[in-house]
């Protein structure tokens, strides 16, 4: 990744019929790039994404709760991959979905990295901004998630209807789902490979992000040179 400071992305917003109005900051050039945040919000993949854009074209909108499974299901004419990050949203019986929304900071934290520690975050040293940023996406979070508890019963059939190439990464320390929930949801895609990322929880774009950029440019580059077979699952 590189040592250079950040560029600011540009960004635009785009409105709809419908009245929703979503911001979507942009940032690099060439193979356009599509990166979602989860429930920690965009700051949660923003470093991230800025990782990818040295290669490609991001594009990260603030949005209004789709995770990227979902969408894949809704639409996949316009996307040739999808990677999936620790996601939730199947149900797998025997492999709950820990209830994050009662929990302090703390042990949010403890759930959600190898290593919480390194990346506890003091609240005394938040700017009002920051705390009402981390305040709105845990209400949205809980808005979409809350009930039935993050998971919908019918996205795993679902998912049998998304053709295209499919990584599924998964930290190995992940507190909140486990690593078998992660198989189990790679099985549910028809082209899928499944890879853990050691030393890493539930977000390892943060906590391992070399690690990850490297999976992700190994999985579009392969699917460039070689596409998967259809009904295939991989493990690495």
């Amino acid at each position: 990744m590189s040592t250079f400071p950040p560029s600011p992305p540009r960004t635009r917003r785009e409105s709809f019929a419908d009245g929703l109005t979503v911001r979507i900051d942009e940032r690099g050039s060439g193979r356009p790039m599509l990166v979602l945040h989860g429930g920690g919000g965009p700051q949660s993949v923003s470093s991230f994404a800025e990782a990818v854009a040295e290669r490609a074209h991001v594009l990260t909108p603030v949005h209004p709760g789709f995770a990227g499974s979902e969408l894949a299901v809704r639409d996949t004419t316009r996307l040739g991959s999808i990677v999936l990050v620790d996601a939730v949203g199947i149900q797998v019986d025997g492999h709950d979905i820990a209830d994050v929304f009662p929990l302090t900071p703390d042990e949010l934290s403890a759930l959600s990295y190898h290593n919480p520690a390194a990346f506890r975050i003091d609240p005394a040293t938040l700017s009002p901004d920051q705390v009402a940023a981390r305040a709105a996406n845990f209400q949205a979070l809980g808005v979409y998630g809350q009930e039935p508890g993050m998971r919908d019963p019918k996205l795993r059939r679902r998912l049998g209807r998304v053709r295209i190439p499919a990584l599924v990464v998964w930290g190995e320390s992940d507190g909140v789902v486990d690593a078998d929930y992660g198989r189990a949801y790679a099985q549910s895609l028809p082209n899928a490979r499944f890879t853990l990322i050691p030393e890493a929880g539930h977000v390892p774009q943060i906590e391992q992000p070399e690690r990850l950029l490297t999976l992700v440019w190994e999985f579009a580059d392969s699917i460039a040179a070689t596409p998967p077979v259809a009904g295939s699952f991989e493990e690495r």
